[in-house]
């Protein structure tokens, strides 16, 4: 009973790990495949939509809020 518990919680995590990993690798490839260079380019906002939707998707995977600000008043008044 132990052991089936184990075995099931290590594939639910190895599961989550791929979805994270593929999702992450996918991002990547939108970012990398993105035309910088080219303002005029017929599907920009395509491509932005479908980058800005995988950015949502990891962070909703990795449990990061899609909304810096929090992360920056959080750091003010810090001193090191």
């Amino acid at each position: 009973l132990l052991g089936s518990k184990i075995i099931s919680r290590t594939a639910k995590f190895l599961s989550t790990s791929r979805k994270r990993l593929k999702a992450m690798e996918s991002l990547i490839g939108l970012i990398q495949n993105f035309p910088y260079e080219d303002p005029k380019y017929e599907k920009l906002q395509e491509n932005m939509e479908r980058l800005r939707a995988k950015f949502r998707q990891v962070c909703s995977l990795l449990n990061v809020a899609t909304d810096f600000k929090e992360y920056i008043r959080g750091s003010t008044g810090m001193s090191f």
